[in-house]
Order: C-alpha cells, then sequence, then structure tokens
C-alpha cells in the first residue's frame, strides 16, 4: 500500500482530495477555451462555508461531551463511557441498516476492524477517566498532543520523514505537558499548586482508588496520556480502511462492540470490589438521579454528533483543515468548563494547553501549505523557506 508523506490524523476518504470542480471545465481550457468561473466560485464557496461551519460545530460538541462528563459526578467512567457506546451503537445501526451495509464489514477487512475497534475503545474509557480527576480542558490539551504522536509513530512504523515543523511541535508538546502536569518542582513557582477541579472532586460522591488528592492529578494526567497514545494509533487503521472504501459507520461502530460490553464488565468489576467509593447519600432524591442521568446523555450524545458532523464534514473540505477547525475544541473547553462547572485553570494550564495547541497548530498547517504546493519548484522554494531537513 503506498503511504501519503504525512499521515491523515483522522479518517480521510479517496475522493475528499479531488478538488471540487466540473471535469467539462477542465477539458475546455485544456482545449484553449476560458472556463466560466462565475457558475463555479459561489458553488465552491458554498460547500467550503458548509465544511467550515459543521466542523466548527463538531468542534463545539466534542468539548460539551467532555464538559458534562464531569457534570454526572455520581457516573464513573466506565459507567459513562458505556451509555457513550450504546448511543454509538444504535445511532450507527440506524445508519448502517439505512445504507444497507453489513455491520461486521467485508471478510478481508475484518482484523483492522478489530484493531480498530479495541484501540478506539481504549483511549475513549481512559479519556473518560481522565476528564473525572483533572480538569476538562487539562484532558483535552494531553489528547491533542496524539497528532504529533502520530507524526513520531508514522516515522518508526512508515518511515515517513520529519520536518522542522514536527520536530518543534514535539518540543513544545513536551513543555505543554510538564507545564499541565505541574510536577513539583514547577509548583513552586506558581501559589496555587491546584487547580479548580480538585475543589470540585472534594464535593464529587465518587472517589476511586484513594481518598487522597495527590493521586488524582498522577491518575488524571496517566488517563490522558494513554487516551492520546491509543487515540494515535486510530488514525493508522481509519486511513488504511477508508482507503478500502469502508464506510465510516462500520469502523466507529466496531468501538462500540467492544467498548459497550469492556465498559459494563469494568463498571461491575469497581462496584464490587473496593477500589469505589460511593456516598448514595446525597442521591435519595429520584429526581437528582434522573439529573445525574440526563448529563450522561447529554455527554453521549454530543460526542456522537460530533463523530457524524466530523465525517459530514469531510465531504465539503480537506481532511487536515477539518483537523485544525476541530482543535479548537480546547478553547471552547476552557470556556464551557468556567459556566457549567466552575472551573478556572491556573496560569500554567492555560499556557501548557497553549503551547499543545500552537504545536497541533504547527503540524496541521504546514499539512495545508506542503499540499498546496503542487508543483515541484513551487515544492521546492516552500520546503526550502521552512528549512526542512531529512531524518
Amino acid at each position: 500500500m503506498n503511504h501519503s508523506r504525512h499521515l491523515s490524523i483522522i479518517k480521510e476518504n479517496e475522493d475528499e482530495d479531488l478538488p471540487d470542480i466540473d471535469i467539462s471545465d477542465k477539458n475546455d481550457s485544456l482545449l484553449g477555451t476560458a472556463p466560466d468561473p462565475p457558475e463555479d466560485k459561489p458553488r465552491i464557496s458554498s460547500k467550503k462555508l458548509i465544511g467550515f461551519s459543521i466542523a466548527i460545530s463538531s468542534a463545539f460538541f466534542l468539548s460539551l461531551s467532555n464538559i458534562f462528563i464531569r457534570k454526572a459526578v455520581m457516573l464513573n467512567g466506565s459507567e459513562q463511557a458505556a451509555f457513550r457506546y450504546l448511543v454509538q451503537l444504535l445511532t450507527m445501526l440506524l445508519i448502517i441498516f439505512k445504507s444497507k451495509l453489513n455491520p461486521f464489514g467485508k471478510k478481508e477487512d475484518r482484523i483492522r476492524l478489530i484493531l480498530r475497534g479495541i484501540f478506539g475503545m481504549l483511549g475513549l474509557i481512559c479519556l473518560h477517566f481522565s476528564v473525572k480527576f483533572i480538569d476538562p480542558s487539562d484532558s483535552a490539551a494531553l489528547l491533542h498532543s496524539k497528532i504529533v504522536l502520530v507524526s513520531i509513530l508514522s516515522r518508526i512504523f512508515l518511515k515517513e520523514k520529519l520536518n522542522l515543523a514536527h520536530m518543534l511541535s514535539i518540543l513544545l508538546t513536551i513543555i505543554g505537558v510538564l507545564l499541565v502536569s505541574q510536577p513539583s518542582f514547577l509548583k513552586q513557582f506558581i501559589y496555587s499548586n491546584f487547580n479548580s477541579t480538585e475543589i470540585y472532586l472534594k464535593n464529587s460522591t465518587i472517589g476511586i482508588v484513594s481518598e487522597n488528592l495527590g493521586f488524582r492529578p498522577a491518575l488524571g494526567i496517566s488517563f490522558g496520556l494513554v487516551a492520546a497514545f491509543f487515540s494515535s494509533l486510530v488514525p493508522l487503521f481509519l486511513k488504511n480502511l477508508s482507503n478500502r472504501k469502508v464506510h465510516y459507520s462500520v469502523s466507529v461502530i466496531y468501538a462500540g462492540y467492544f467498548g459497550f460490553p469492556f465498559s459494563l464488565l469494568l463498571s461491575l468489576v469497581l462496584y464490587l470490589s473496593d477500589l469505589e467509593n460511593r456516598n448514595f447519600d446525597e442521591f435519595k432524591s429520584s429526581s437528582v438521579i434522573l439529573w445525574q442521568l440526563f448529563y450522561s446523555f447529554i455527554s453521549a450524545s454530543s460526542g456522537v454528533v460530533s463523530q457524524i458532523m466530523m465525517n459530514i464534514s469531510l465531504k465539503y473540505e480537506e481532511a487536515s483543515k477539518v483537523a485544525l477547525l476541530r482543535s479548537t475544541d480546547l478553547l471552547y473547553t476552557f470556556v464551557l468548563q468556567h459556566f457549567f462547572l466552575g472551573i478556572d485553570s491556573n496560569l500554567f494550564s492555560i499556557i501548557g494547553a497553549s503551547l499543545i495547541f500552537i504545536s497541533t497548530f504547527l503540524v496541521l498547517v504546514f499539512k495545508i501549505l506542503e499540499k498546496s504546493a503542487n508543483k515541484k519548484a513551487d515544492k521546492e522554494i516552500f520546503l526550502k523557506k521552512i528549512f526542512l531537513f531529512k531524518m
């Protein structure tokens, strides 16, 4: 299989890279007849605007999903992941049956689909636990490091070249993760050693592993980085599956096949063991319990809507540009966690998240600019300008 020089970070169909132009116009141009621009430009501009709007909306629903994971304090990460996978399974089954597809895909694609499902499951469950222990904005920032991890993995497994943009992004991501995690040697430089999320956790009805707050930031960061790692593996399979003409609903539903039963099993283990301590005294009111379930439903639905909107936006816009627009979910999360959770991140977290966002921006902008340099001469000039070097 031929691999592109730079791996796409999200699923990308083969015909999405084709420009939205009329073939007849292109042939007329080659024959010396000028094309009719007034008819094409409004159509292309309208499609770009639709793709832009849907991608931005996808980022909003993604951040909203993470916020309501924390809002539903009654449920732990695995229980909310099970809720998410249930909604995801039902939604994707509707799309599959409406499109008259095989819900298990073709036989020759099933090994790839199974691996995609397992890695996606682990990434999402770890993300749910991460959001429970640290600020949603910190979890989102750590998850964004997957874009840099994709570059590293593509270098190791696909022998793709790393350029200055990738190297700088890796450095910024490492610094950003340090600032978000705030190890002890950094805390002496700030007056507020912990984020507001720890105050929020004190009022939470769920404690896992330990009631000591010192464990929770470390657990949240660990879960966030593990989620980023598994999420960075998923695009490798999504890219391959899209090249094999596998419908996105089939790729997505495989995560639900594994994620739903595994989340239920993990929830049962936590419930029967001493690792989870619940205090249901504050939830005697049935109305409070219903509100908690409603929050979880909003989180699950928002996550699925974000996933669907991302795939729809790819019909109107290039995958790399959609990824760049969806990275704005980090900015949405900072705002939403203030209004919905009353969490205000400290300065180090904001700077760290900003550095990770910038590193993401660098990788994606480089991909867009390099893709626009179609001619060999233009590409050589472009590469010289950004001091491209090979590793």
